[in-house]
């Protein structure tokens, strides 16, 4: 029963990483396309010309995280996940 717990709990938190990670407001990922929706019309072609390098940008992102001691994705992921945790920690609590 433990071993179940755990695994289940890993499936989560990892669940959990790639939601954080595909919110990364950077072409081809679901947050540029949230980010999108909040650019003011007289900026979406300069928009639009940068997430075209998006991948270009993800690839510098990946590559600077595996050169520097502090990667900027890790920031990005365990930042959303430790909110997204705390608010479900939260509500969890209201329940019991």
């Amino acid at each position: 029963m433990r071993v179940l717990i755990q695994i289940l709990g890993s499936g989560v938190f990892l669940n959990f990483g790639l939601m954080a990670f595909n919110l990364l407001p950077v072409a081809p990922l679901d947050g540029s396309n949230i980010l999108q929706l909040f650019i003011p019309p007289r900026w979406e072609d300069q928009y639009a010309r940068i997430m075209q390098r998006g991948p270009v940008i993800l690839l510098f992102l990946i590559l600077l995280g595996a050169f520097t001691s502090v990667s900027p994705l890790s920031v990005w992921v365990f930042g959303i996940m430790d909110f997204v945790l705390q608010m479900l920690g939260k509500i969890a609590s209201l329940f019991l």
